[in-house]
């Protein structure tokens, strides 16, 4: 079952019966949750899915094999999710209130990507097909194609990827 409880326990609700025990759960509004089915292998069918913890609603957004990494927007309408498929790193789009999914040819996982302060922009630090670190972008999502600008970065500059983050001035 998947379930809810106040940090204090002491409100507690059963939002879904569910098969499997290890679907991946995270928050991304007050009253919606994130899941992913769990990987029993590479060739597993897995969704990635939204529940209403109020209405108790099961929205699928995307499915998807093997591995994958995901984030949400800040509002919670948008879906950026990616996964190896061989060599090569796959990422989508999803807009939940239309379903639409579109491709992201950015070449890297979603892991080494943050959200902007708007709900359209990712900023994401991409392989140099060189090997000799990554690039920073920015990835428009608002429209289809994708913008991709390349930041520009001093030279003999150190940035840190893991700990990525925009914030306002």
């Amino acid at each position: 079952a998947i379930s809810i409880a106040d940090p204090l326990m002491k409100s507690y609700k059963d939002l879904m019966q569910t098969r499997s025990p290890d679907w991946k759960i995270s928050w991304i509004t007050p009253q919606t949750l994130a899941l992913v089915s769990p990987m029993i292998n590479t060739q597993t069918l897995r969704t990635i899915a939204t529940l209403d913890t109020e209405k108790q609603w099961l929205d699928s957004a995307a499915q998807t094999y093997g591995t994958v990494e995901t984030a949400w927007s800040p509002s919670g309408n948008l879906l950026v999710y990616s996964y190896q498929a061989g060599k090569n790193t796959i990422t989508y789009v999803v807009n939940r209130d239309s379903g639409a999914a579109r491709e992201i040819k950015i070449g890297a996982p979603i892991s080494k990507c943050g959200w902007g302060l708007t709900e359209y922009i990712l900023y994401c630090a991409v392989p140099e097909k060189s090997g000799s670190g990554d690039s920073f972008v920015k990835v428009s999502v608002e429209e289809y194609p994708v913008t991709i600008t390349p930041i520009e970065t001093p030279r003999d500059t150190a940035l840190d990827v893991a700990q990525l983050s925009i914030t306002p001035d």
